[in-house]
């Protein structure tokens, strides 16, 4: 059977970015964000200060600043002041953050389809598996948020991408770029831990397995990917753990109430489920 074209993901991806921006235009942003103050918040401090802001001086604070700073060099680069929770979803600052968010959603959907295209066999397979990504709840309500969430998986669907890419095609490099995809995921948010974990977990399996004459260019592509993720890890951890803000022991304190942990980042894994008793 023949295999669906390339024309045919093109019209889902249209029709994709059809639905973006008419959910973005016609759901106002602090009703698709919960804590949509508090990442907005972030945004302003960071534009306002040209630096990150320690931990305890908004309820967000503790995220990665990677999508507060895309944020707020996008406010600067338009000279649009930074929209806080109350802002009308009309304001030049809120219209710009929306549209990051509808590109991170639009971008996210590109990455799911080009997916498709290299795992699926046939052209049932290719049109149901793009219809299924085109119209998922999922791609809207998560991945078109104001705040770090479609930032993320943004970069979680190019790790799956490239990792798809790479056991196609057999070439070391989409291997790096996965390993790529997945630092950033880390930089993202923390969720993207999973990311890498996922990508690290892939790498391994096929050190152990692979048998084939292209191992040297596999143990190549294999050691860039994880001395990517490596490398991010060591950001994060300086940026998250000691803020560049001149708090060399940020005051994670007044997080600890929420997750049950005397420190949220230090002792990630000391853990007290009598806290929610």
């Amino acid at each position: 059977m023949r295999k669906a074209g390339w024309h045919v993901f093109a019209l889902f991806a249209l029709v994709g970015a059809c639905l973006v921006v008419a959910y973005v235009h016609v759901t106002p942003f602090d009703r698709r964000t919960h804590d949509v103050g508090a990442h907005l918040r972030y945004v302003e401090l960071v534009e306002e200060r040209h630096a990150i802001p320690s931990g305890d001086e908004c309820w967000e604070c503790h995220q990665p600043p990677l999508y507060y700073v895309i944020a707020a060099e996008v406010l600067r680069a338009g000279k649009w002041p930074p929209p806080n929770e109350h802002a009308p979803p009309d304001a030049p600052g809120a219209r710009a953050l929306q549209a990051v968010a509808a590109a991170l959603g639009f971008l996210t959907l590109l990455f799911w389809l080009a997916t498709i295209r290299l795992a699926a066999t046939t052209t049932y397979e290719r049109v149901l598996a793009s219809a299924i990504a085109t119209f998922a709840p999922a791609l809207l309500i998560e991945g078109c948020k104001v705040g770090n969430d479609p930032l993320v998986i943004c970069f979680a669907s190019g790790a799956l991408w490239q990792l798809v890419s790479w056991r196609v095609s057999d070439r070391a490099r989409h291997l790096a770029f996965a390993g790529a995809f997945a630092g950033l995921a880390i930089q993202a948010k923390a969720n993207g831990f999973a990311v890498a974990a996922i990508v690290l977990a892939s790498v391994l399996a096929a050190a152990v397995s692979r048998r084939d004459r292209r191992a040297p260019r596999f143990f190549w592509g294999a050691g860039a990917c994880v001395a990517l993720m490596g490398a991010s890890l060591g950001v994060w951890r300086y940026v998250v753990v000691h803020v560049k803000n001149g708090v060399t022991h940020p005051n994670w304190s007044a997080l600890a109430p929420r997750f049950g942990m005397h420190n949220r980042w230090q002792d990630f894994f000391t853990f007290d489920p009598s806290t929610f008793a």
